[in-house]
């Protein structure tokens, strides 16, 4: 984002919350993050093409052995950062529940382990 969007930008920013709070103080300045320049993140939020959404975020919800997926491209109001943390809520739910599953205390594979048995070494 170059200095003048900037600016602009923080002029409406001003103007839609001085219709709610008159009273509103001027912001000194505003930092935007342009995440599709991130060399890193390389955009912001999923963007399904016309019908990819129902298809593609069944097969993305299901767990990878005993990794669960979260974020805002699997929830229900996609694109939102509420939908971010209520899928972490459920992957959390879902790994609590893994852990605590007899599947986990029975099973000889040796990657298949439930945390509280494996066996810790001293440190040092």
């Amino acid at each position: 984002m170059d200095a003048c969007s900037r600016h602009k930008l923080k002029a409406l920013i001003e103007q839609d919350l001085r219709g709610i709070f008159p009273s509103a103080p001027v912001a000194a300045d505003i930092e935007a993050q342009t995440w599709q320049k991130d060399e890193y993140t390389q955009g912001a939020y999923a963007l399904y093409r016309p019908g990819q959404w129902f298809g593609l975020r069944a097969i993305l919800q299901e767990p990878h052995e005993r990794v669960y997926f979260a974020g805002e491209h699997l929830a229900d109001e996609q694109g939102f950062m509420e939908g971010a943390v209520v899928t972490g809520q459920d992957a959390a739910a879902n790994v609590l529940k893994a852990s605590t599953s007899t599947l986990l205390r029975r099973s000889p594979h040796p990657a298949i382990v439930s945390y509280s048995q494996l066996k810790r070494r001293p440190l040092g």
